[in-house]
């Protein structure tokens, strides 16, 4: 069983309860939600976008995609596009190549929860694996979510 240094030690360091669930290699959220059987509006998978030299994390349920548009807007940058994947390892450096967890606040980045997340009773991501999923309350993960923006960023597939 598999979960990122950094991604324990938040949860950890804010009494979160949780389990990991192990399942079949994948590599994109969708499939996740399926080979491991969790409903994907419930799997929050993170979107790192950069403007300019400046990174952000997009927090999105599996189901959806980032609204580009709406997020640079409501950023007050003029435009924002998804990072480069050879520069996520130097942020990421405890998680494999695109299994990032929606923590970004956890390895200093700014984060921003879709609002389409925060109506489910329970909640999966990516343990920084691409076979282990952190499973957690809805309400420890909008905790872990304070001082997060909240905001529709994202529409369903």
């Amino acid at each position: 069983m598999f979960i990122s240094h950094t991604v324990a030690r938040f949860l950890e360091d804010r009494d979160v309860d949780y389990d990991v669930k192990t399942h079949d290699k994948t590599f994109t959220a969708q499939s996740t939600a399926e080979v491991a059987h969790v409903p994907g509006d419930a799997l929050a998978k993170g979107v790192v976008l950069k403007s300019g030299e400046e990174f952000w994390m997009a927090v999105v349920p599996a189901t959806h995609e980032v609204d580009e548009t709406s997020l640079a807007s409501m950023l007050g940058v003029e435009g924002i596009e998804l990072a480069e994947e050879e520069e996520l390892p130097y942020i990421f450096r405890d998680c494999e190549l695109g299994a990032i967890p929606p923590l970004g606040h956890a390895y200093g980045i700014e984060t921003i929860v879709d609002s389409a997340l925060l109506g489910q009773q329970e909640l999966w991501f990516e343990a920084g694996s691409h076979e282990h999923l952190v499973h957690l309350r809805a309400n420890d993960f909008r905790r872990l979510m304070a001082g997060c923006p909240r905001a529709p960023i994202s529409h369903h597939i």
